[in-house]
C-alpha cells in the first residue's frame, strides 16, 4: 500500500511515465512507518534507486485489493479449503487479461505494456502473496499460469528490443534490471509445480539479459541467478527416470492435444494430454495470442463450493466477496465467534 508520509504530487509526465519509489526490503512494515519509500515520488528522492512507473505501482495496489477481496479469512468465513487460492488465480487471469488487450492493439503502447508487467511482478512478491495459491489443487493449472507469466514477459521483452529499449543504459525505461529480477525471484520457487519446463522461460530472461549488458537485481538475487545459471543445461529427468523429450522431438505425440485446444503444436503449450506423453516445453520460442487462447480454453472453470462450474471466460469476480451476490449466497459461511478456520475444514 502507498506510504502515508509520501510527498506531495511533483511535476512528470502525463503520459503515465511518472516514476514512484518502492521499498527494498518489503516486508510487514511496509508502509507503515517513515523508512519505507514506497508512494513517494522519485524525482523528490533522487538517492532512491528501486524506482517503477506510477501506473505500475497503481497496478500492483489495485491487484493486491484484488486479492484481498477474494481472501474469506479477511472476510471471517471458511467456504472451502481453497477458495482464497483460486481467488488468487482469478487475479492473476486478471493480469493476464489486462496484458492481452494492451498487446493486441495494433499500435503498441509501450509504456501501458510496461506498466503491466511492472505490477505483475511486484504483486509475485508481495509478502505473503502466493502462500494459498501454493495449496490449491490444481498444481497443473498453476505450472500453466507460470508458463504464462513468462510468455507476457519474453513478449514485453521482444517488443522493447524493436523499439531499442531492452538496454541497460540511455533507456527510457530505467527499471528493467530491477523488474527482471523480481520474476526471477518468483519463478525460482515455482521449480516443483514447472514439471515440464514451464518455468524454463527464466534462463532465456536471463540470457537476453546477458546479451544487452542487463544485470538483474533486486535484495538477496544473486544465488537466485547462480543456480539458473548453473542448471541451464539441465535436462529434465520423468518420474522413472528417463529424460523428457522437447516439443520438436515428438511433435506426433502433440498433434491431438494441441488441437484440443485450437493450438498449434510448435508453440508448445504444455496440456495433460502432453504430459502423459513425456514431453516438456521448449522455450525456444513462443506467441502470446496463441497461448492465452489455448490457456482460456482450459482453465474457464470455477471451483465452488458444490464443485466446478464450467464458463467461457477467465478471471472476473467470481470468487470477490465484496460483490452482492456473494455477500448473500456467502452469508452462511461467516465463522462464529468461537470457529476456527480448522473447523470447517
Amino acid at each position: 500500500m502507498p506510504s502515508p508520509n509520501k510527498e506531495a504530487k511533483v511535476p512528470g509526465d502525463a503520459d503515465g511515465r511518472t516514476w514512484m519509489c518502492i521499498c527494498h526490503v518489503r516486508g510487514k512494515g511496509c508502509g507503515l512507518d517513515k523508512s519505507c519509500m514506497c508512494g513517494r515520488f522519485a524525482d523528490a528522492n533522487p538517492e532512491e534507486t528501486w524506482h517503477v512507473t506510477k501506473k505500475g505501482f497503481e497496478l500492483h495496489n489495485d491487484w493486491g485489493l484484488q486479492q484481498v477481496q477474494r481472501d474469506q479469512d479477511s472476510f471471517g468465513m471458511h467456504i472451502f479449503k481453497n477458495w482464497s487460492g483460486y481467488g488468487t488465480c482469478e487475479v492473476m487471469e486478471n493480469m493476464f487479461l489486462a496484458f492481452n488487450k494492451e498487446v493486441k492493439k495494433k499500435t503498441k503502447d509501450i509504456w501501458g505494456i510496461w506498466s503491466i508487467i511492472e505490477g505483475m511482478a511486484l504483486f509475485l512478491n508481495r509478502p505473503a502473496c502466493l502462500e494459498q495459491w501454493y495449496r490449491i489443487d490444481d498444481s497443473e493449472g498453476n505450472a500453466k499460469r507460470v508458463m504464462l507469466f513468462g510468455t507476457a514477459l519474453l513478449t514485453t521483452i521482444d517488443i522493447l528490443v524493436e523499439e531499442g529499449l531492452f538496454k541497460a543504459k540511455d533507456s527510457d525505461i530505467r527499471n528493467i534490471g530491477l523488474i527482471l529480477g523480481h520474476f526471477l525471484n518468483f519463478v525460482h520457487d515455482m521449480k516443483e509445480t514447472c514439471i515440464a519446463n514451464e518455468d524454463g522461460w527464466k534462463t532465456v530472461v536471463l540470457e537476453l539479459a546477458d546479451d544487452h549488458g542487463i544485470k538483474p537485481h533486486m535484495i538477496s538475487i544473486d544465488h537466485v541467478i547462480s543456480e539458473i545459471r548453473k542448471c541451464k543445461d539441465d535436462d529434465t529427468p520423468d518420474e522413472d527416470g528417463k529424460m523428457r523429450p522437447g516439443i520438436g522431438a515428438q511433435r506426433k505425440a502433440l498433434v491431438n492435444a494441441a488441437n484440443s485446444y485450437d493450438s498449434k503444436p510448435w508453440v508448445g503449450v504444455i496440456t495433460l494430454e502432453s504430459l502423459k506423453a513425456g514431453v516438456e516445453r521448449v522455450w525456444t520460442h513462443w506467441a502470446w495470442a496463441t497461448e492465452f487462447a489455448a490457456y482460456c480454453k482450459a482453465q474457464a472453470v470455477k471451483v465452488g463450493p458444490f464443485g466446478p462450474t464450467y464458463d467461457k471466460k477467465i478471471g472476473g469476480r467470481f470468487y470477490d466477496l465484496t460483490t452482492k451476490g456473494n455477500q448473500r449466497q456467502m452469508k452462511k459461511y461467516r465463522l462464529g465467534p468461537e470457529e476456527s478456520d480448522e473447523d470447517g475444514e
